[in-house]
């Protein structure tokens, strides 16, 4: 066998039990209440950890995507949203939403933009909404940091108990000096929460503004 040969079968052996690693870092279930599992895990080139809740919700899949496509509607259930509206410029099939987040003191206030993607159904009837920021769509609020990274999904896929298991997925990194630590010591609450909104307001007989 040529010498050659010999180094990049090296070179692939030597790379890829790390590429394995970084592929399947295991979550770790930090919540566990009322039905909602959260869990979280490091997120490849970033000190803050990624997200993911998992739970059911007794409504119909139209029922939610048209719930988590309604984008007026989500300061009703998005915890400490406040503003919350579609802005023209998305790609053909998606929908960019701009979003403001009145956070707690002493922590600044926060806004993004993301386009939104929605899937069409899979083999078992499954519907994946994705997010993805968008950098430079439109400047931040006066008093508002920017979220540099804000990017997941929302994966519907109906039971037979009339039910939809959701599973929701979110990494975000805010501008500046992020405090991880406490942002990763928040994750569980932040899952639980934002799962837990969508549940409730998809459970209640609540009639959906006009406006898409």
């Amino acid at each position: 066998m040529r010498r050659g040969s010999l180094t990049s079968i090296a070179l692939t052996l030597i790379m890829l039990p790390a590429t394995i690693v970084r592929a399947e870092s295991p979550w770790s279930l930090v919540k566990d209440k009322e039905g909602i599992q959260v869990f979280r895990r490091p997120h490849p080139g970033s000190d803050i950890q990624e997200v993911k809740a998992i739970g059911k919700i007794r409504s119909d899949l139209t029922n939610l995507v048209k719930i988590l496509s309604h984008v007026e509607s989500q300061t009703r259930w998005i915890p400490l949203c406040v503003e919350s509206k579609s802005l023209a410029g998305a790609t053909t099939g998606a929908k960019r939403i701009y979003r403001k987040y009145d956070n707690p003191w002493p922590f600044q206030d926060i806004d993004y933009v993301v386009d939104q993607t929605t899937s069409s159904p899979g083999v078992a009837g499954e519907i994946t909404l994705s997010f993805q920021e968008v950098k430079d769509a439109l400047p931040a609020k006066d008093g508002c940091g920017r979220m540099r990274e804000y990017r997941g999904s929302w994966k519907l896929l109906p039971t037979r108990d009339d039910q939809v298991e959701v599973t929701y997925i979110v990494h975000f990194v805010p501008e500046g000096k992020s405090p991880s630590t406490f942002i990763n010591a928040s994750l569980g609450k932040i899952g639980w929460d934002t799962f837990k909104g969508l549940q409730d307001f998809a459970t209640k007989p609540l009639q959906l503004p006009s406006r898409p």
